[in-house]
């Protein structure tokens, strides 16, 4: 017995060493587990979405800010009749000119943006790129290649709108993704895993008039009730 008892005891070191492999080869295999994998490609659509996201959020007044200088410049001689006295035929079709060149410019922009963007050697058109979300970080999985482009603590804000999710990292990365690109996970789960993973900022911006018009409503709610509790 004291034998039997004493091949057990020295087996015990041995299943801890077996136990430890198991828990190692767990944790690694938790640590690479992809929660969520969204399919994009660079192609014009995509630098489309690009351009009009950075347009809402970094100059909004810019295109109707253009577009409503360049049609008074058009019609203002012809509202004003002492304008177009004092300024003459070839003041009024100057006029009609700028009107008509800042109208354009705020129509185009993006167009011109995107033909600028193709042109440019380091944008690589057409790549396909898998963005993998894994438990403790976010990766670029390429043709030939993988990277880690950030942590979950390095996410400082999560944009969403009708069709795309945008995602802010820190050292100015901007992640689009796609809703209809999801290979894993489905998009309606994907706001709540961002946020909870890294406490980002969330803002809904829809495109479309009816959902910009409702989110505006919910902002002048929200805002009316800190008064009314006061």
């Amino acid at each position: 017995m004291e034998g039997c008892s004493f091949r057990i005891k020295n087996l015990y070191p041995l299943f801890n060493v077996m136990r430890g492999d198991k828990m190692e080869k767990k944790t690694s295999q938790d640590r690479r587990r992809v929660h969520y994998e969204v399919q994009t490609r660079r192609d014009t659509k995509l630098i489309k979405r690009f351009i009009n996201f950075k347009n809402r959020v970094e100059h909004p007044t810019v295109t109707p800010g253009l577009i409503l200088i360049g049609i008074t410049f058009i019609l203002l001689p012809f509202v004003r009749p002492e304008i177009r006295m004092d300024i003459g035929n070839s003041g009024v079709a100057v006029s009609a000119l700028i009107g008509a060149f800042l109208t354009f410019l705020g129509i185009g922009r993006q167009y011109i943006t995107i033909a600028l963007m193709k042109k440019n050697p380091d944008i690589a058109l057409n790549e396909e790129i898998n963005y993998l979300f894994g438990n403790e970080d976010i990766r670029a999985k390429k043709e030939h290649s993988e990277e880690r482009i950030g942590y979950y603590k390095n996410v400082y804000s999560l944009w969403e709108d009708e069709k795309t999710f945008y995602l802010g990292i820190e050292n100015d990365e901007l992640v689009i993704l796609p809703k209809n690109g999801f290979l894993t996970g489905e998009a309606e789960a994907f706001k709540l895993f961002i946020i909870e993973k890294s406490n980002a900022k969330y803002i809904w911006m829809p495109m479309k008039w009816k959902n910009i018009y409702k989110a505006r409503m919910i902002r002048r709610q929200m805002n009316k009730q800190p008064e009314k509790n006061e």
